[in-house]
Formats: structure tokens, sequence, C-alpha cells
């Protein structure tokens, strides 16, 4: 169980060719809103937030949201713009990660 002080999704973006964190990152959650877990997902954004000076990321989940449910998530962080702002060619517009969430967690 997630306590108060920290929140129950949390992650952490490096730029590994500068070694630095990735400050100013738009980061996206959706949960598969289809049935089951076999491709093809239908997704459902139901949070975002932007990384701060160490490339960390709060604040991802609604404050309304008091449980995560079991589930497929899909995170989605959008590299391109990240890149395009420190002037650098990046071959991919974003990344995803796929999280199977087998427990629930109570926010």
């Amino acid at each position: 169980m997630a306590s108060a002080s920290r929140p129950p999704v949390t992650f952490h973006v490096l730029n590994t060719a500068t070694g630095i964190p990735a400050e100013g990152m738009l980061v996206e959650i959706s949960s598969n809103t289809s049935r089951g877990d076999i491709e093809p997902f239908t997704w459902q954004k139901f949070g975002e937030c932007v990384t701060n000076a160490d490339g960390r990321g709060s604040g991802l989940l609604p404050s309304s949201m008091k449980e995560i449910p079991v589930g497929i998530y899909l995170m989605k962080f959008h590299s391109k713009e990240y890149f395009s702002r420190t002037n650098t060619t990046t071959f991919y517009p974003y990344v995803s990660c796929l999280s199977f969430f087998t427990i629930s967690f109570h926010c």
C-alpha cells in the first residue's frame, strides 16, 4: 500500500546521451479499456504530469483516484518534444512502457 507521502506510481527519466535528468518531459498514463489481456488493446488516458528538474514525475494520477485496480497500463513518455527543446535529433517520437499491475494500490 502506498503511503500518503509517496505516490503509488513513481518514475525517473534520464537522458542517457548526456547523463542528466530529463527535465520537462510530458508523461501520460492510460488504462486498458478492452476486455482481457490479449492485444489489440484500447487505451483511455487518465493522468499526466511533467518531469521536474531531477527527471522525476509526481502527480501522474488524478487526486480523485483512490485506488489503482488490477489491470494493464501504458505509460507514454513524450521524447520528441523533450529532445526538440534540447536541439537534439531523435528517432523516437515517444517511448511507451506497458505495465501489468497484478495487485491493486490504495491511494
